[in-house]
């Protein structure tokens, strides 16, 4: 693109090869420039980028932009195309995985250089609660747990209480705030209770605490 090509043609047959045509020259036009100042910055579960457009559409409209990707500098490949806009968010990304990105623009031209790499690394969730206990009252059942060894620079703000009467199938139960107890009123004499923790905070939901177990 951009360099000009000159042409001239012989016919040939079994006498031999004519003489030279006419000159004849074309110039194929020159495809856009990169896109300029892609950045990307984290958000819970997300990797939000921004970029500005070519300097150069070289004569013909933006139509789209293709974004790059990969979990290592240098080597990313297609992984979305748009439509004519200078921003994307990639959810479903993995808390504490570094993400790199390029960009190149499209037109009727074709497709611009790759722009610039940007880089974000989603926050870490909070660690599970430690220590979950559980012991039988009159008609219920007392839970205690410890706040998690790390909750990778956001304050818990609750905890998530899972429950089932078979080990390893707990499910939701009740959402609490900061607290680290929690009585569970209401059980059945005889049947054994099964309990999770989940610790909350703004960056999401930990993974699960130790199980607990007790039988009023």
């Amino acid at each position: 693109p951009g360099v000009t090509y000159f042409y001239k043609v012989r016919a040939v047959n079994a006498l031999g090869v004519s003489t030279l045509s006419n000159e004849a020259s074309a110039t194929p036009p020159t495809l856009p420039s990169a896109p300029q100042n892609l950045q990307a910055t984290t958000g819970v579960g997300n990797v939000a980028l921004t970029w500005d457009a070519p300097s150069s559409n070289s004569g013909s409209p933006i139509t789209g932009y293709k974004i790059y990707r990969s979990t290592s500098s240098g080597t990313e490949t297609g992984y979305v195309n748009l439509g004519n806009v200078t921003s994307y968010t990639n959810t479903g990304v993995t808390p504490g995985v570094t993400y790199f990105y390029k960009v190149r623009a499209v037109n009727a031209l074709g497709v611009s250089t790759l722009s610039n790499e940007a880089s974000a690394t989603p926050p870490t969730l909070p660690s599970a609660p430690q220590n979950l206990q559980a012991t039988t009252g009159v008609g219920n059942v007392a839970l205690t747990w410890d706040a998690p060894s790390s909750n990778s620079g956001s304050p818990i703000t609750g905890y998530k209480i899972y429950r089932s009467t078979s080990s390893g199938t707990e499910t939701g139960y009740v959402n609490l705030g900061n607290v680290t107890s929690y009585t569970n009123t209401g059980v059945t004499p005889g049947v054994t209770y099964f309990y999770k923790v989940r610790a909350v905070n703004a960056l999401g939901v930990s993974t699960l605490s130790n199980e607990a177990s007790a039988t009023p």
